[in-house]
């Protein structure tokens, strides 16, 4: 189980005054419902809520649009993976994250 209020954070480069692609790869070690929300610089920009059936070990990956070029400014940001407040399930086991531009066309 997770601890309530429990995060962790990290600076990520992104490409300056423009969306992007948050993508991550989430481990798993039996079925469990994993529930959490993403910061961006302190905007919640995605509440994660994702019930695994298959028991054992397992990975998944995963992307969110962060749609906010106004976050961007300055080429970093910072990313928060922070654990509901309730504390009622299992928190983010994150083995991987990366950024990805926006492209168009």
């Amino acid at each position: 189980m997770s601890v309530w209020g429990g995060y962790f954070e990290f600076d990520l480069a992104v490409a300056p005054d423009a969306p992007f692609v948050l993508r991550a790869v989430e481990t798993y070690d039996r079925a469990q419902l994993k529930d959490y929300d993403i910061l961006v610089d302190g905007v919640v920009v995605h509440s994660r809520s994702y019930q695994r059936a298959e028991g054992g070990v397992g990975a998944l990956s995963y992307q969110v649009l962060v749609d906010r070029a106004d976050l961007t400014a300055d080429g970093k940001v910072r990313v928060r993976f922070q654990e509901d407040a309730e504390g009622r399930n299992y928190d983010p086991s994150i083995a991987d994250v990366w950024s990805l531009p926006v492209t168009t066309g």
